[in-house]
């Protein structure tokens, strides 16, 4: 919490609602912080799922694909076509 200032690039943030090792209430005092200092950042909440996401069907596939989409949609350089 101390160094959301210092935070540079992107963030995703996935969460298990139900985690009882960290509490979403940390994740929502995170996200205060991120948005009073004018980070971006993406947030996916597991509803009900524990500190380790492995309740619910297709929930390891969609954090899987979802860390898949992230890296290749915002952390890939964009390639620019040369003028011709």
């Amino acid at each position: 919490m101390n160094y959301v200032d210092n935070l540079k690039g992107r963030l995703l943030l996935m969460h298990g609602t139900g985690d009882d090792n960290v509490h979403y209430q940390n994740t929502e005092v995170l996200i205060n912080k991120l948005i009073a200092a004018g980070k971006h950042f993406v947030v996916v909440p597991y509803p009900n799922r524990t500190h380790g996401m492995t309740q619910g069907e297709n929930t390891k596939y969609h954090q899987h694909d979802t860390m898949l989409w992230f890296f290749s949609e915002q952390l890939t350089p964009s390639v620019r076509s040369p003028v011709s």
